[in-house]
């Protein structure tokens, strides 16, 4: 480039670059998707799995891809609760997932199922997440339902989100599969 007739730009210079288009389309096109969408019928109980790639693309893809269609199965199973609450309790669940049990390029498994008034969540993560009873145990759940509005400058805000908008939260094989179960009616509506 030529910077007003020098190899390189002055002090009082600088370069913008704008990209048009979406360069995640176009990787996505040569590479392997970052999500894949299954519908499974286990006994009379459908349910709706999802693999995500830890990838660069990965939450451009949850909220193109992931988001509309579990927010449409749960609307196809006549779940008729907060999608919003079901929503951000899923999606940080998810973003832990990626910070605490996954490389890039690790996939991460979240399978919907609903009975009657309740919505279960299944994450299962490849690896460990280590020290999870300190971000979800019971301590950090007592704390969550000690209070009626969360400070968004407490420690461990995605943790403390997730024990907030589900109503109840399981954590098994030492931090590999995390259960959340959301009800029609948010147990903090009284």
């Amino acid at each position: 480039a030529n910077h007003s007739g020098t190899e390189l730009p002055q002090d009082d210079q600088c370069a913008v670059v704008i990209r048009i288009g979406n360069n995640a389309e176009r990787r996505r096109e040569n590479s392997a998707p970052t999500i894949d969408v299954a519908r499974k019928l286990i006994g009379a109980q459908e349910q709706i799995e999802f693999t995500i790639v830890n990838s660069i693309d990965a939450v451009a893809e949850i909220g193109h891809i992931f988001r509309p269609q579990a927010l449409a199965w749960v609307k196809e199973v006549s779940w008729d609760g907060d999608y919003e609450r079901l929503w951000l309790g899923i999606f940080e669940a998810i973003l832990n997932s990626f910070r605490h049990a996954t490389r890039k390029g690790d996939r991460i498994r979240v399978t919907l199922s609903a009975e009657n008034s309740t919505v279960t969540v299944e994450l299962d993560q490849p690896s460990e997440w280590r020290d999870w009873d300190k971000s979800l145990g019971p301590v950090r759940r007592a704390l969550v339902d000690s209070v009626s509005k969360l400070n968004p400058e407490m420690e461990q805000w995605g943790t403390l989100l997730m024990l907030w908008y589900c109503d109840s939260l399981e954590v098994l094989r030492q931090g590999r599969l995390i259960r959340m179960k959301f009800n029609r009616k948010w147990r903090k509506e009284g």
